[in-house]
């Protein structure tokens, strides 16, 4: 599987992935082949897991890894980006994972511009639909290009991947005359 999910980055041109649902347990980081993954989950059932998949060129930025839900931060020129990845938790335990997000978030530098992706805090009445989003602070909302979900990519899992183009418009300023 992954090697099918690499194929699917590459086809569709995604730098950073984020999965859901992952069935690996513990934390850490490896890399395979032109990609860097990063993963957390419980210590001893196979449930409620996430990863961040990143390519080579993403890969090289990269500053730091926080594991008590993913988070990655990468290097950019001015401005640092940080990438949080929120598990599927159960519904006892949404409390305990916004208390963690939110000491993520004080640990977090103000300046970073930062993309939060989270997966089911809203389940319809059928249990059919549910969201999957992608939070940024208002002040970079501009920078969001597009957002759409790809229902057909073939990762082998039945979920619809979610994907979000940002680009990072800064303004040059000049040196004040004396």
């Amino acid at each position: 599987k992954l090697d099918v999910v690499k194929d699917e980055m590459a086809r569709l041109n995604i730098e950073i992935l984020g999965i859901s649902e992952l069935r690996w347990t513990g934390m850490g980081h490896f890399t395979s082949e032109s990609h860097q993954i990063f993963y957390c989950g419980q210590k001893s059932c196979r449930r409620h897991g996430a990863d961040l998949r990143v390519n080579k060129r993403v890969s090289k930025t990269v500053l730091g890894l926080t594991q008590e839900m993913i988070s990655i931060r990468l290097q950019g020129k001015p401005i640092n980006i940080t990438v949080i990845h929120g598990t599927d938790a159960e519904e006892k335990k949404v409390e305990q994972f916004y208390g963690g997000l939110q000491q993520l978030l004080d640990i977090t530098s103000i300046k970073d511009i930062i993309f939060i992706i989270r997966l089911y805090t809203l389940i319809s009445p059928d249990g059919q639909c549910r969201n999957q989003y992608i939070l940024c602070r208002q002040r970079w909302k501009s920078c969001i290009k597009s957002e759409k979900t790809r229902p057909r990519a073939d990762c082998g899992s039945d979920h619809q991947l979610l994907i979000t183009k940002f680009r990072i418009k800064l303004n040059k300023t000049g040196k004040a005359i004396r």
